[in-house]
């Protein structure tokens, strides 16, 4: 009989897998692949992502309070202003 020490924990998961995981939809998270932005592997015609690969994507990301993030212009107003439109056009 095998020792339980033997076994590891899964190493991988799939595309939809980390894209779970970081809360984005498959679609973004095959172009950060495809984009070489989210490392990957692909294992009899499927993509597996390595589970310290996405934690270090994770960590090679800004903080959302920095500089960075601030000074792109992405602040989510112009989202907002969509969804007003959408809703009640009169309010624009």
């Amino acid at each position: 009989m095998a020792d339980l020490s033997d076994y590891s924990p899964t190493l991988t998961t799939s595309a939809a897998g980390a894209a779970r995981k970081l809360g984005l939809g498959k679609a973004k998270t095959l172009a950060l692949i495809h984009d070489g932005r989210l490392p990957a592997k692909q294992l009899d015609g499927r993509i597996r992502v390595r589970l310290v690969d996405l934690d270090a994507f994770l960590a090679s990301l800004p903080d959302a309070s920095s500089q960075a993030v601030r000074s792109s212009g992405k602040t989510g107003s112009s989202r907002q202003r969509v969804k007003t439109t959408l809703i009640d056009p009169e309010r624009t």
